[in-house]
């Protein structure tokens, strides 16, 4: 009972921390002062830290998360790494606030790289499916509008607890840092989203694209 009484307190300090985020990085971007700041990071590290912040609650539903890094991604690129996983915490809390049994997969793989000798770039490609409870074909425009809600016959409102900007702040991230935030949904079988990160190698990193990719369960 003690344990459930903590993982509920740390759900609802998350849940308002995640809203005063969402409405000041709202604020900004309605501002034009929403800035994005380049640092050099490890996309994989980073998706595994997101991976283990919100592991607790899979836990709650048994469900697994399971990584899947292809070797190819380099291991070093510049770009900003609070947005990056900004980004991919959203897509994950969403995908485990709707997701009641199976399974969650967050995967990132290399789709370009120039070799330049002065102007070394990449493209990463970092995808997060469910087998949750998907969502109506004529619903998927509604995801992206500000705050907006879908509604549900099995849940009067799909996301009671948000209200309707993380899915509009991450696409507005994802213009910044790469390429739209893309979606795909079968309704009662579940979701994937999709952003590609546009970035530039800051250390040498071997193209191995032959190779099998790292995968990870957590449970």
């Amino acid at each position: 009972e003690l344990v459930e009484n903590v993982a509920v307190a740390q759900s609802a300090v998350c849940m308002l921390l995640n809203l005063i985020h969402d409405l000041l990085d709202y604020f900004q971007i309605e501002s034009r002062k929403f800035r994005i700041v380049p640092d050099v990071f490890n996309p994989q590290d980073e998706i595994e830290s997101c991976v283990k912040l919100l592991q607790w609650k899979a836990n709650l539903k048994s469900l697994k998360i399971v990584t899947d890094i292809h070797p190819s991604v380099p291991t070093q690129i510049r770009n900003d790494p609070n947005r990056f996983r900004q980004v991919v915490l959203n897509l994950l809390s969403n995908a485990l606030k709707f997701t009641e049994k199976g399974r969650i997969d967050v995967s990132a793989e290399l789709i370009f790289r120039q070799e330049a000798q002065a102007d070394r770039k990449a493209l990463i490609k970092v995808n997060v499916k469910d087998t949750g409870i998907g969502i109506r074909e004529e619903d998927l425009d509604v995801l992206f509008q500000e705050f907006g809600t879908i509604k549900d016959r099995r849940n009067n409102t799909l996301n009671p607890q948000g209200v309707g900007l993380g899915l509009v702040i991450s696409r507005s991230i994802c213009e910044r840092i790469g390429t739209c935030l893309e979606v795909n949904s079968t309704y009662n079988e579940g979701t994937e989203f999709w952003f590609t990160v546009d970035c530039n190698i800051d250390q040498d990193n071997h193209f191995k694209i032959d190779m099998p990719s790292k995968k990870t369960t957590n449970r």
